[in-house]
Formats: C-alpha cells, structure tokens, sequence
C-alpha cells in the first residue's frame, strides 16, 4: 500500500431534502458502474480517502456526508437510520440521477442495504464493508462496544460519556483510539490519512449538535437491530447482486454476523479479511477494491445497467421520481 496521499477531492454542495449536503465525486471510465459510497456511525467521507483512487479506474464515485455527520448539517434528531437513508434516497436521484453501486460500511452499510430493499430502482448493486447486520446471542460484537451502546442508549448517559471523553485527550489522543477501536492494527493506518480525520474531527470540536447527532443515530441502530426479524425481512428484499467484505478481526461488528447473513443469503458473495478489523479500507484499501473489482465482473450487470442508462436515460426508469 503506498504512502503517497491522493489529493483530496474539491467539496461540492446540494440541496438535498431540505438539507445542505456535502460530497465529493470523481471521474470514471464512461462504461463502468457509478459508486456512492456511505460511512458509518462517527464518520464522514474522508473515511473514503484511501479507497476512491482505487475505484476511480473501474468507475465513477460520490461520497457524501450523511445528516448530522462530516460537514452535513441536519437537526440532531434527524440523524436517525430512517432519516439518513430517506437523504440518501433523494440524493441519489437528484444529484446522481443513475442506478448505483453503493458501498456502505458499518451504519452506512445498513442505510445501504434498506435503500436497496426500499428503493430498487435506484441500486444496481450492493457492498457491504463490515455492515451493521443482524445479531443474535452468538455473534455479539466486543463486550467494550456492548457497553458503550448501552450507554449511548440513555441521552444523558452517552452525552456525559461523549463530552468526558473528548475533556480527557487531545482531537490527536481521541482520533488515535477511534483508530484502536475500528482496525486491527492502527499501525497500517496511513500517516495521511490520520491526519485527514485529525482535520475532520477538528471542525467538530467542542459542537455539542455533533455529539447528539451521533447519540440519534446510535440509538437508532440499536432499534434497527433489535427487531431482528424484520430487518432480516428486509434484506431479503434486495433484488440487486450483494457483495459482503467484513473483517475477521472486526471489534464492533462480529464476524459471525457477516458469516450468518451469507449463509442465510447464499447469492450473496462473501469476502473475509484475514487480520483487518471494521473498517479494512483503513487497514488494506486494495484489499476492498480487489474484491469490489473480482465481484463486478462476475457480475456484468452491475456495470452495464449503470452505463446503459449514462448513455440512453431511456433505458432506465427515471430514479428522479420512483
């Protein structure tokens, strides 16, 4: 993996379900797929930094702020999963205006995952980096996480949690154990890249909307997970080729989860990361774009219906108003 830091990408805004959102894209191949790709719970794009030059050879790419996180400003209590991926659904036929690749990881996994099954028309297909996905007593994440979520479960609890945290370290000390936390090994972590988030988590410092929109959006997690039958209702709804990248190391997200979903949705193709943790992308992001790549050519039509609507809108059902 090389050192060198990509040049980051200019920040581009829209008007999005009565929000300002913020995104970057980059430029593809004509005839490949069109990816947006989604972060997670605390995050932003910039988690994306390391993978989009890696994508960009196979395809065009988007990567937005979701409501309530990066630069995307929303009232915290519309930070929710529900929320987020109602603001994901405008955006993609708004500002995309094409069926889509879209890459989720973590949170941004399940928002990924609920448009698909809510909104078909939308999504040529799905990848899922360490998703938030169904649990059950066998495949828990980390005791450390269980507390953390049960504290984030009461509003003053977690607030208190939050605000002490960030009173006790520096944005560098609190980045480092975000990194601890969502690798296996922080070490593999790209000095640039560390210092990306450091900068992002700078622009949040001291903002106590930040702090209650994560709490929202942890929350509501919770609920989506704890009514395990319908959310697995749901993921049998997605008509479009599923590809799963999970890390055999991952601390927030069991493995066991991932390895229970494929085996539950045998279609689905399934990529472990021996060593990495729950976010690879920090860890190996040639890793993810190699299996991203091996999974769109065993499955053409992921490419071709978003090129053939690039070049015939005709083609496609207009996802500006499905």
């Amino acid at each position: 993996m090389t050192s060198t830091p990509p040049e980051p990408l200019p920040s581009e805004w829209a008007d999005v379900d009565g929000s300002r959102v913020h995104y970057v894209h980059a430029d593809g191949p004509d005839d490949g797929p069109t990816f947006v790709l989604v972060h997670g719970l605390g995050g932003s794009l910039v988690n994306w930094d390391s993978l989009v030059p890696l994508l960009t050879p196979h395809g065009e790419v988007y990567a937005l702020d979701l409501g309530g996180f990066g630069l995307t400003e929303v009232d915290p209590a519309h930070a929710t999963v529900r929320r987020n991926q109602q603001l994901l659904d405008a955006f993609l036929k708004t500002v995309v205006g094409r069926p889509v690749v879209l890459v989720g990881n973590s949170m941004g996994g399940l928002i990924s995952a609920t448009q698909a099954a809510r909104e078909p028309g939308t999504v040529s297909g799905v990848v899922l980096v360490d998703a938030a996905l169904p649990i059950s007593p066998l495949n828990r994440p980390h005791p450390l996480v269980s507390v953390a979520f049960g504290i984030y479960a009461v509003p003053p609890l977690g607030r208190r949690f939050l605000t002490g945290r960030a009173a006790r370290g520096t944005i560098e000390q609190q980045v480092t154990e975000v990194f601890t936390l969502v690798t296996a090994d922080r070490r593999r972590v790209p000095r640039w890249l560390f210092e990306r988030h450091v900068e992002a988590a700078r622009q949040h410092a001291d903002d106590a909307s930040s702090t209650d929109a994560f709490l929202v959006a942890a929350r509501s997690i919770l609920l989506v997970l704890g009514r395990r039958t319908a959310y697995v209702r749901e993921l049998g709804k997605i008509l479009a080729p599923v590809l799963v990248v999970h890390g055999e190391k991952d601390r927030l997200v069991n493995v066991a989860a991932a390895r229970a979903a494929v085996k539950r949705f045998p279609a689905w193709t399934y990529a472990e990361g021996a060593g990495l943790g729950h976010c690879p992308m920090f860890e190996d992001p040639q890793w993810v774009a190699d299996h991203v790549r091996a999974w769109l050519a065993s499955h053409p039509q992921t490419t071709a219906r978003s090129a053939r609507y690039a070049a015939d809108p005709a083609a496609e059902p207009d996802v500006t108003t499905a």
